[in-house]
Order: structure tokens, then sequence, then C-alpha cells
């Protein structure tokens, strides 16, 4: 395929973003799962039970979600049972879409190649531990993908996941990697350069100012061959309510709010964090972040719930004391007041719902 070359510059950054805030700090959990299989299957080593001993243990829900610094730091022990140079391109290249969840499955029904990148940068946030800027120009367009800073101590092993796992995507979603495409890579050739030329069917450059693949233009029109706009509709979709999920989670808080809501009896700080797989003192970190702390997170949600039960049931005030974990009625009338400048008495003849 001979095209005129015009170069979409994907580049990682290895400096700390200004505009960081607007990027997921939460990945899906199933990318550790599919790392320890993976680790598991090709070196015979059972990395849960080394993880399983630190504060970036393996989570029990392959669906759940994991802070970027868990992610980043289970990969940091893999890295050191696994002295495998070449253990990110290999990964990186055995990931397929269906990896990639429903956004995946979203990708593979696009319309063209310019249709997948605009797919890809929508959503983002919801699964990669990088940020995209497009910058369109005449000649050609670039796209800057900003490593999360978690990831600037192994950037050569993450940079070999995105790459690798980019490369392995467009092989199985477009079916081809353009003539006139290139990487350049921010260091030295290393000594295992024959796993990289295995990796990636293209022209490698070395030691260049950042990491970037360079694409023909005329790639961006490149017609899919999975096109189905209904079936991409449906993914869309999904890929939109998992957006919504992981705005939800990106404030700690909100996520202990919403753990809380499973407990009859409220747990101690330790109980959560241990939930959340990070040591309490990261717990505490992280809180203090948002300007808030523990208790001020468990007094909103005993209050949220004590509203919850004067309106939606009769249950006595002293009760209610009782369950949301206050010694006596006197210690909840204050707190309660005290947040919501009435008596929850009071409260309670003002919402009460009618039987």
């Amino acid at each position: 395929m001979n095209l005129p070359t015009q170069t979409i510059l994907i580049i990682i950054e290895s400096l700390e973003l200004q505009d960081t805030a607007t990027m997921s700090h939460i990945v899906p959990a199933s990318y550790l799962h599919l790392l320890q299989s993976f680790v598991n299957r090709e070196y015979s080593v059972d990395i849960s039970k080394t993880l399983q001993s630190t504060e970036f243990s393996l989570p029990d829900d392959p669906m759940g979600f994991i802070s970027h610094d868990h992610f980043v730091g289970a990969c940091a022990i893999i890295l050191k049972d696994v002295s495998d140079p070449a253990l990110g391109l290999k990964y990186g290249n055995q990931l397929s879409f269906i990896s990639h969840g429903p956004l995946g499955a979203a990708m593979m029904s696009c319309g063209n190649v310019a249709d997948l990148i605009e797919l890809i940068m929508k959503f983002i946030n919801t699964r990669f531990l990088f940020k995209i800027e497009m910058i369109p120009g005449v000649t050609k367009t670039t796209f800057l993908i900003h490593c999360a800073p978690p990831c600037l101590p192994n950037i050569v092993f993450h940079s070999q996941c995105i790459l690798a796992g980019t490369f392995q995507l467009l092989l199985e979603i477009v079916g081809v990697i353009p003539e006139g495409s290139s990487i350049d890579f921010p260091y030295p050739e290393p000594k295992n350069v024959n796993d990289y030329k295995t990796t990636f069917p293209t022209i490698l450059n070395f030691k260049k100012p950042h990491l970037a693949i360079n694409l023909p233009s005329s790639f961006m029109e490149y017609c899919l061959p999975r096109h189905d706009e209904t079936s991409k509709k449906m993914f869309v979709n999904m890929c939109e309510h998992i957006k919504k999920v992981m705005a939800n989670k990106q404030n700690l808080s909100g996520v202990i709010s919403e753990m809380l809501d499973a407990y009859d009896s409220y747990p101690s700080l330790e109980q959560v964090a241990q939930n959340l797989n990070i040591s309490g003192r990261t717990l505490r970190t992280h809180l203090k972040k948002e300007d808030t702390n523990f208790r001020n997170v468990l007094s909103s949600h005993r209050i949220q719930r004590s509203k919850l039960m004067l309106i939606n049931t009769n249950t006595n005030i002293d009760v209610i004391a009782n369950k949301l974990g206050y010694s006596d009625a006197a210690n909840f009338n204050r707190a309660f007041k005290k947040e919501m400048s009435m008596a929850p008495t009071t409260y309670r003849k003002q919402h009460k719902k009618v039987d």
C-alpha cells in the first residue's frame, strides 16, 4: 500500500501534566488480572501470592476498578520478579479488542480509522493510564498521549504495553499496518531490539525526543471491515454508562460512601482500606487531598442514612441512633441538628411520607 505520508504522532510525555485533573485516576481491575494470568502462563510465576502480601494485591472482582497507583505499583513488583526486558511488548501484543470491554467492541464496529480514533479519544479515560490530546494540522494530525505520572518510573515497560497494544488493535480491527509508518522511541536502541522488530512491522527510530507512532494521512479514511452502526451504537451506550460510573468514582470519599451503603454496621478505616486494596495510611493521604477525612465521610453517611430512616420508617429515634453507631440518642440528636439545623423529630414531621 503506497500512501502519501502525513504523520500522526502519538507522544508520551515524560513530564507531569498541567491538566492531569481531567485524567481518570482509576482503571479496570481486569488489566491486572490479565497481566497476572499472562505472567503465570508465560513465565510460570504466580505473582498473585507476592502481590497478596502488599497493598497492591489482586482484586477479587476483575470487573471492578483499581487506582492508577494500585495498578502501577503491582506492575513494579511484577517487573522485579520477571526480568524479561520484553515483558511489556509480549503482554501488550496479546491484548485483543475483547480485553478492552465494550470500548473494544465499539471500536471493532467503527466505519473508518478516523471514526476509531474519535471513539478512543472520547472514552480513553474509562480504560487507560494515558490521555490523548489531538492537535490537527495542515499536513499532519498530532495525538499527544500523556502517561499518568505513576507510570514514569517504569516508562519503558508502560510504553511497550501501550505501543504493542495499539499495534495489536490496528492489526485486529483494521487488518493492516500501512507502509510509511514508523515509531520513534525516546531511549537508545535496546539490546533486545529484535523483540521490537518482531512486535512492530514498521520502521523503528530510537533515541528520539518523544515516543511516537507515525502513520500515513490517508490511513485515516481507511474503511474498517466489520463496520456495524447498530452494534456500535449499542456498545457506545455501554461505554457512556461506564463513563458515568467512573466519574462518580473519581472522588475517593464518594467511593467510600458507596461502599458504606452495603454495611449494616459501620466498618473501621482499616477495614475500608483493606476492601479498597490500599493501606490505611494511603487512604488517609488521599482523603486529606480531598480536604476531608474518614470521620467526616462516616458522619456524612450516617446523616444521609438517618434521613432515609426518618422519612421511610417509623423506627424509634433511640433505635435509629443505635443502628447508626451513636452511643445514645442525645449524641445522634446533636450530630443531626449540627448538620441539618433541626432535630431528627422535626425533620421527620416535615418530610415523612404519607402512608
